[in-house]
């Protein structure tokens, strides 16, 4: 389980209900983003149910990240939780401004002595807390930000109001009902956390292989006889897919012609514009081929931010795609076979949310670092080359 010290900026109970833990970054806009989402959570729920913990977790391409982290646990020190989290939201209100001189201004408007902060920031400016969250952020895996543990529960992404929701209820309920069964409310948060963890452990560790089906309308890049097809289950306005995306141009220019990778719609009903960036792309495929597919999902994910009708007009006018075709192929329903479809086998793969990836059959579910996809494209790697080998030595 992560554990929650005194050394952590905290909001709520310590012994209440649920507790959030955050690995966040100063300088992310994904954090930024998600800072309104848990407003509302803490208006929704109070401190008595539930209690926000703050770790740290500056990104190494973050370069004005770890600046800002040393400052706010350095306003930790000196004027406790109250002041931390002032200085919190006017980081994040200002995040484009991030600078040693505005670190005092913002230290002085959360209720710190401007004296006091220069002195201690002076003499430690690199603050050890930053360091050790930082520690405890890799050996649990954290490669992004924010990432979250919901009473043990792992979360990635910026996720809506609604994500958050599901996961605290279910949690509440486990809760109450520890504490009818004669469980001290105290021992609640370091009960739930490790059995959530554990739970979380063995999906990771999930060593089934799942037969998965390429059909005609799935797009896909590289070869169809390549050694490996990684399929991957995702979402246009889903931030945690747009990392992964990523992760996957990598492995495409590390492994050439031996990776092909296969899309499925899998757009969540919790994002109100997933349907409609997942219709232009199969628009762009019935158009202009995989190419034109491959286009539009390039463009959908570099303009996430905001997937309302006029970017998404603008992307259809770069493919020289009519936007009236798109919009007509959404309203009547074109493609809800092909999505369909998909949504079926995922519930069959037991797929809970994306980004959801099957090497081979072998599940990768949410961001999963480059380093853990090449193990195990590695090893699918060298089992397909053995059975080739197999297949081609006289009998």
């Amino acid at each position: 389980m992560v554990p929650v010290t005194a050394e952590d900026p905290t909001w709520g109970s310590p012994e209440a209900l649920v507790t959030i833990v955050e690995f966040s970054d100063f300088q992310c806009p994904f954090c930024a983003v998600v800072r309104e989402t848990l407003g509302e959570l803490k208006k929704i729920y109070g401190p008595a149910q539930l209690r926000l913990v703050w770790k740290n977790s500056p990104l190494p391409y973050h370069n004005r990240a770890r600046p800002a982290a040393d400052a706010a646990m350095t306003v930790f020190t000196l004027g406790g939780a109250d002041a931390f989290w002032k200085f919190h939201d006017l980081v994040f209100a200002n995040q484009q401004e991030l600078s040693t001189e505005n670190h005092l201004r913002w230290a002085v408007m959360a209720g710190v002595d401007g004296t006091k902060f220069e002195a201690e920031r002076l003499a430690r400016p690199r603050v050890a807390k930053v360091d050790d969250d930082v520690a405890l952020a890799t050996r649990l895996g954290v490669e992004s930000t924010p990432v979250f543990r919901i009473n043990g529960v792992p979360l990635v992404g910026a996720e809506t109001k609604e994500v958050f929701k599901e996961i605290i209820s279910a949690q509440l309920a486990a809760a109450k009902a520890l504490i009818a069964s004669g469980t001290p409310t105290s021992q609640v948060y370091g009960m739930l956390s490790a059995k959530n963890a554990a739970a979380a452990r063995a999906e990771l560790e999930d060593k089934t292989v799942w037969s998965v089906p390429v059909h005609k309308s799935d797009p896909a890049r590289g070869p169809a006889d390549a050694l490996v097809t990684l399929v991957l289950f995702g979402d246009f306005q889903c931030p945690s897919c747009r990392r992964v995306d990523v992760t996957l141009a990598r492995l495409e220019w590390k492994y050439g012609p031996n990776l092909r990778v296969v899309w499925k719609d899998y757009p969540q009903p919790f994002h109100d514009r997933a349907l409609m960036a997942a219709v232009l792309a199969r628009v762009a495929l019935a158009k202009k081929g995989a190419k034109g597919f491959w286009h539009a999902h390039r463009a959908l994910f570099a303009g996430q931010e905001d997937l309302s009708d006029g970017p998404l007009k603008i992307i259809a006018k770069g493919l020289k795609l009519s936007w009236a075709r798109v919009q007509r192929a959404y309203d009547k329903r074109r493609f809800r076979h092909v999505f369909k479809v998909s949504q079926e086998l995922a519930k069959t793969l037991k797929v809970s949310g994306t980004p959801c990836a099957f090497v081979n059959g072998y599940r990768m579910a949410g961001v999963v670092p480059f380093e853990k996809f090449v193990e195990v494209i590695d090893s699918q790697l060298a089992k397909a080359r053995t059975i080739a080998d197999e297949r081609r030595s006289p009998r």
